[in-house]
């Protein structure tokens, strides 16, 4: 990614919709500004993904150190619902690039 990020190659980041999955999301953009956006991780894309996994309490408060105003939505989804998502779920949205 920093051979992409050095290149100007925009990078487009996608993540699972669990708390760990948006902080990482989240350290990607702030550490490649400008060279990177989130790509289907919106809330719709959350609730498109939405699995049966439980997330532990102890998880879930992971999702205080989300700030990206446009994560926060999303982490305030999985808190409301305390499940994962999962990219494989959403998968044909990645393999449609129209």
């Amino acid at each position: 990614m920093d051979l992409a990020a050095q290149a100007r190659i925009r990078i487009c980041y996608a993540g699972d919709f669990d708390p760990e999955g948006l902080l990482i999301a989240q350290k990607v953009i702030q550490y490649y500004k400008g060279e990177t956006e989130y790509w289907h991780m919106t809330v719709e894309d959350y609730e498109q993904s939405r699995s049966e996994e439980k997330i532990s309490e102890k998880r879930l408060a992971i999702l205080e150190r989300i700030t990206d105003e446009r994560l926060v939505p999303v982490a305030e989804r999985i808190r409301e619902f305390g499940v994962a998502g999962y990219q494989e779920r959403v998968i044909e949205k990645y393999i449609d690039l129209k």
